[in-house]
């Protein structure tokens, strides 16, 4: 009796501690490297310096061709070819003065060849629906990026306006 618990707690043990080692292995996959994290950043920086160039080509360029882009107007465009005409046009309008800087990225891997990347920038020149020059505020964007062929791709991009960033009233 007593060499059948010893043999069920040994069995017990070696079921936790390969669980604890999955799990350990899981969550240092789901972690990317240094390198990846870099590139991505480097990807975000290519996008925003394209579109203070009013470049719609260069600011799509490293979408993959499946992508979707959500504008801060609610705004939906599907795939690489429909999100470029989209910028391009928007880069001839409303966002024809416009300046884009960075403030703030945060990235966290999901996979090693998947990543969300939070990205808080401040715009300036913006036109809003009316035509008129809105005030400098800052958007916040939801980027999730995947890795192909070993190269970072955004793959879904979705901005909105940060509240706080806007006079007083001007919320909603």
């Amino acid at each position: 009796m007593k060499a059948r618990i010893l043999v069920l707690l040994a069995a017990g043990s070696l079921l936790t501690a390969a669980a604890i080692a999955y799990s350990l292995e899981a969550s240092a996959q789901s972690q990317g490297s240094a390198d990846d994290e870099q590139t991505i950043k480097q990807v975000i920086t290519a996008v925003l310096e394209a579109s203070n160039r009013h470049d719609a080509k260069a600011s799509t360029a490293l979408f993959t061709d499946d992508a979707d882009f959500v504008n801060v107007f609610g705004m939906w465009w599907k795939g690489a070819a429909e999100i470029e005409r989209a910028r391009k046009a928007r880069f001839e309008t409303a966002l024809k003065g416009a300046t884009f800087k960075l403030l703030e990225t945060r990235i966290s891997f999901l996979r090693p060849d998947v990543a969300i990347a939070h990205v808080t920038s401040e715009i300036t020149g913006l036109l809003g629906p009316d035509g008129q020059p809105m005030p400098a505020h800052s958007e916040l964007s939801l980027r999730v990026l995947i890795k192909q062929d070993g190269k970072w791709r955004v793959r879904a991009f979705h901005n909105t306006t940060v509240a706080s960033s806007l006079p007083a009233g001007r919320e909603r």
